[in-house]
């Protein structure tokens, strides 16, 4: 089981998931969805779910070329960047993240 901490402006969420679960799902159980998070419902095309890795990036699946191309579009994105909908669990562990939020969050 992965432990999934998600520090938003709003507060901190905490979730858990098994293995080959998105870590967008946790976003999802937090109830993020209704503040913007995920709007293209994990495709990879909208880039609402952009996170940075604080800790943990180890439990989770490397980054792959639709992911990157999608975030080289984006503001803020740094080396810890990823999107919730392309993480999957791939270990137990911690993963600590922190959501960026646009501008209208």
């Amino acid at each position: 089981m992965l432990t999934v901490i998600i520090h938003t402006k709003q507060g901190q969420f905490t979730e858990t998931l098994q293995k080959d679960e998105p870590v967008l799902k946790a976003a999802w159980r937090a109830g993020l969805d209704e503040k913007g998070l995920g709007m293209c419902g994990g495709n990879c095309c909208c880039a609402t779910c952009h996170m940075q890795v604080l800790s943990g990036g180890d439990c989770v699946t490397p980054i792959k070329g639709d992911e990157n191309a999608l975030l080289d579009t984006q503001p803020d994105v740094d080396d810890a960047s990823r999107l919730a909908c392309q993480m999957r669990v791939v270990k137990a562990g911690e993963l600590q993240l922190k959501w960026i939020e646009g501008e209208d969050e």
